[in-house]
Parts: C-alpha cells; structure tokens; sequence
C-alpha cells in the first residue's frame, strides 16, 4: 500500500479539483483504510491484493446511494484511497513480486525516506494542520463510520499519526525517488478525475 503520506499528498490536490466541505473528515478518510484492520476488509479487496479493491462497490455503497452529509467527506477520502491503492499495487507493488525480501526492504525504506524530505521541507503541509485542529474536539473523529470499525479507530489512527510525526534534518536527498513518487502522486490524481469524469 502506498505510505499514509503519498496518500495525503494525493488527497490535498484532489480537495482542490472537487467540491469538499469539510478537509478534516475528507483527510481522514483518506487515510483511515490503513487503520488495524485486516485488507481484505479495510481495502474492500480480495487476498490482499489490492488490485482488485472495491471501489466501485464502495461508492455505490456509501457515496452514490446516500443523501450528502458531512460524513460524505470522509466517505469520499476514503474512497480516494482506495484508488491509490489500486494504482500503487499496479505501478510499485507488482514490479516488486520477484525481487529479494532485502530489495524490497531497501525500496520501501526509501519511500519512507521520501516522506521524511518532504516533511522536513513542508511543515505547514495543509492536510496534518488541517486534522491537527479537528483533533482539538476529539469527537470530530469518533464515530462508528462502518461496522468493521470502532467508534475511535480514526481518532486513534489520525492521533497515532499526529503525535508520532518525525521530522528529521535531512542530510542529503534521494533525488531520483523523490520524482517517481512526485510522478506517481499527479499520474493518480488524473487517474482519480478520469474516474469521478465516469460517474
């Protein structure tokens, strides 16, 4: 699955092309399928294989069937994850299925690191603010959205996030990395539009 950050950073461009009224639910959302539960159920998928997310089947479920709430921003984050999942299993996973445990441990280590340059370098990243204010009533977060979830799943996950955040001082930078995750993040953004351009 693509790291909590790529999906944020894929969240915020898409809240700026479509009409969200409440960030702090829709940023969550965006994040909240990696919460501690097991893929097959959070990733509306099949063994694992988060090619064959259901996101179809979640938006029809959740965003199409149901009259507009608040609570349809944090569907639709939700909903976008699910989809950069689809395209992250397809472009970085799969490639993957015959390299050695420590190559896929070192690939995986530098997108880790991608994220650490680019929190050194973005402390006023709109979507942590965002969800750190909407933590200052922490019932923003605690609801039961899905049966499969508690009631503080999210408030738990976005909590975890915000409280472990680790911005380290950047010795130097993996330039080649940083412009495939850059790369990835605006191929799924037009990814995501020509989907909702289906709907």
């Amino acid at each position: 699955m693509a790291t909590w950050l790529t999906h944020l950073r894929v969240a915020e461009k898409v809240s700026n092309i479509i009409n969200i009224l409440d960030k702090s639910l829709f940023f969550a959302g965006s994040i909240a399928p990696d919460s501690d539960m097991p893929s097959d159920i959070s990733h509306w998928c099949t063994n694992g294989d988060k090619t064959t997310c259901d996101a179809q089947g979640f938006y029809i479920k959740y965003i199409l069937d149901n009259h507009q709430t608040v609570d349809t921003n944090f569907y639709w984050g939700y909903y976008i994850h699910l989809l950069t999942d689809i395209l992250w299993h397809k472009q970085k996973i799969l490639p993957l299925k015959h390299e050695s445990k420590d190559n896929i441990r070192a690939i995986k280590e530098k997108w880790r690191f991608v994220d650490n340059c680019f929190l050194a370098t973005h402390s006023d990243f709109n979507p942590l603010n965002v969800m750190k204010s909407a933590m200052e009533q922490p019932s923003n977060y605690e609801k039961q959205w899905f049966d499969y979830y508690t009631a503080s799943q999210v408030n738990n996950l976005v909590g975890g996030i915000l409280n472990n955040l680790d911005v380290v001082e950047i010795q130097s930078r993996d330039a080649i990395m940083e412009t495939e995750i850059e790369q990835f993040i605006d191929e799924c953004v037009g990814f995501i539009i020509l989907k909702l351009k289906e709907r």
